[in-house]
């Protein structure tokens, strides 16, 4: 069992060889491909943003262990108001250079497990934008929750900066994922094309397939 798993190896890696160059060619391709697609079509997206902290309104008493795991528990609460139209309406109109429904697609809002902080992003192509947009957001996110929730306090904790580098796309992650497709892709035809193959060509071939050992090689006639 062993030998014959040793032999169908080798025999892969023989047909393997024999399509290097295509699988060398289809591999560089699509690399470079994606090399180009993500360096020079897609437009980059820059992220700013900011960090805030929920707890609650009376700051007189100390805040007890089920005071936070209340606010934590809470925090779903907060993050679905954030996301809410009224909340990106509001923030586009101080902005009156993104739509609606732009700006809310180009969100996200976060929360870390165990812990009253909860993150507001946005991606724009425009970076200024990008800062703009996250501080106008969460500026409107603080007054509804305020209007709905009286009786939390909701802070920023970490202001927004203008972004300097972009988040998208990822260069060097897009050229791994398509080096990797090209050699799988690249690969799997070669040994499809290798399978389909019915004609002996050279002397390694026939005693490799047939089993037989050449003795002799009949030259070709030249015409005269």
């Amino acid at each position: 069992m062993e030998d014959m798993s040793e032999l169908d190896l080798n025999e892969l890696f023989h047909r393997l060889k024999k399509r290097l160059g295509m699988i060398i060619f289809i591999t560089l391709l699509i690399a470079g491909a994606a090399f180009v697609v993500s360096y020079f079509v897609i437009s980059p997206k820059y992220e700013a943003k900011i960090s805030i902290i929920i707890g609650k309104e009376d700051t007189s008493k100390e805040t007890t262990s089920s005071d936070v795991t209340m606010y934590q528990s809470l925090m779903q609460t907060y993050r679905s108001i954030a996301m809410t139209n009224m909340v990106a309406e509001n923030a586009a109109s101080k902005l009156k250079s993104i739509e609606t429904e732009d700006l809310l697609k180009n969100t996200t809002v976060t929360t870390e497990s165990g812990t009253m902080i909860m993150s507001i992003a946005v991606r724009d192509g425009n970076p200024e934008l990008a800062h703009r947009a996250v501080e106008a957001y969460g500026a409107s996110f603080i007054d509804r929750a305020g209007e709905l929730m009286p009786s939390g306090e909701v802070t920023i904790m970490d202001s927004s900066k203008v972004p300097t580098e972009a988040v998208s796309p990822n260069v060097k992650l897009n050229v791994a994922i398509g080096f990797m497709v090209g050699l799988m892709g690249s690969v799997g035809l070669a040994l499809l094309l290798e399978h389909f193959k019915n004609t002996l060509v050279t002397i390694e071939d026939v005693e490799r397939n047939l089993g037989i050992t050449v003795i002799g090689i009949i030259p070709e006639r030249e015409e005269d």
